[in-house]
């Protein structure tokens, strides 16, 4: 349940940076991301369309971000994405544990990306929200390694 909590912080303050989003397609992005945590607190049926939505959703931005040639930004989305595809079919328990240990990349990714905030100011709002899951996945992944 904590994580749910962490996670909601991050969908909140990504909401909060909507504002700074520049194309429209970011602002849909946030918004699909926030309404995709939504989803996941209402039933189990919804929690899967909204996982599902989710992982879509940072897949898109993956692209974007690799059309705009922003690859920090592409590295945390498709990590997000390949999370959320192992989850949904449901891979071994060896490929899911190298996959938590890798997620200390976009994690300092991020750590980049805040050092250098003004370059990615209009992706801020989505990088948020995909970053609280990141977190939100290791600190559930630590919690059980020890």
């Amino acid at each position: 349940m904590s994580l749910k909590i962490i996670f909601g912080i991050g969908v909140l303050i990504g909401v909060l940076f909507i504002k700074k989003a520049n194309p429209t397609l970011l602002k849909l992005i946030t918004i699909g991301l926030g309404v995709s945590y939504v989803l996941s607190l209402i039933t189990t049926m919804t929690a899967v369309i909204g996982f599902i939505c989710f992982g879509f959703l940072s897949l898109v931005f993956g692209v974007y971000s690799v059309v705009k040639k922003l690859w920090l930004n592409a590295i945390i989305a498709f990590f997000v994405t390949i999370t959320i595809t192992q989850a949904v079919l449901g891979f071994s328990d060896y490929y899911y544990i190298k996959v938590r240990f890798l997620l200390i990349i976009p994690i300092l990714c991020y750590i980049l990306i805040c050092i250098n905030r003004k370059k990615h100011l209009n992706e801020f709002s989505v990088l948020t929200i995909l970053m609280a899951n990141i977190f939100a996945s290791y600190l559930d992944f630590v919690k059980n390694w020890f």
